[in-house]
């Protein structure tokens, strides 16, 4: 019996040849790590997004906590817009740091960090219509890859998880996954 977690490398889905259906615009993702103190207890507990919705098509901007002393800070636009703004000459530590000084809260980080590392994907959500086979089965990104800001990353990695593990459970008792 064969488990596929690979993400985004699907290995079943390469191996068997095996099609996803996309949907939604293709996507560019960049990110850093800031070192900060945070500036209250509560600032440790949870994402924040900074939403642009005066545009054509929806941008934002996270900040996740990873200690009490460090963030992960990041920008999602589409890779239209990206596209237009490379076109234009902007670097991509540019578009990034245009993006983050719209909220005062990255201003100082940017001034006192200068060197930040900068990472980078692009991306398009989407989902394998098949996730499963007699001996085999899909779960995680490599069987679908919910769009972020939709927050179905964690409820899709638990939900997967127990999924797997009832089917897991089944097979042990007749010897193959079901079709479901």
């Amino acid at each position: 019996w064969f488990i596929d977690a690979s993400g985004r490398t699907a290995l079943l889905a390469r191996t068997f040849d095996l099609s996803k259906i996309e949907y939604g615009r293709r996507k560019v993702c960049i990110w850093t790590h800031f070192d900060c103190e945070m500036e209250n207890a509560l600032d440790i507990e949870g994402t924040r997004l900074y939403i642009d919705n005066s545009v054509d098509y929806l941008r934002w901007v996270w900040e996740i906590p990873i200690s009490a002393t460090n963030i992960s800070v990041g920008y999602v636009t589409s890779a239209d817009h990206f596209r237009e703004q490379r076109k234009d000459g902007q670097s991509v530590r540019q578009i990034f740091s245009e993006a983050l000084v719209k909220h005062r809260r990255f201003t100082p980080l940017i001034a006192e960090q200068p060197d930040f590392q900068i990472s980078t994907c692009s991306y398009r959500p989407y989902v394998m219509p098949r996730a499963g086979g007699p001996n085999w089965l899909m779960v995680g990104e490599a069987a679908v890859l919910p769009d972020p800001l939709s927050a179905h990353g964690v409820t899709s990695a638990l939900r997967h998880a127990q999924i797997a593990t009832n089917f897991i459970q089944k097979g042990l008792k007749t010897g193959s996954f079901t079709r479901q």
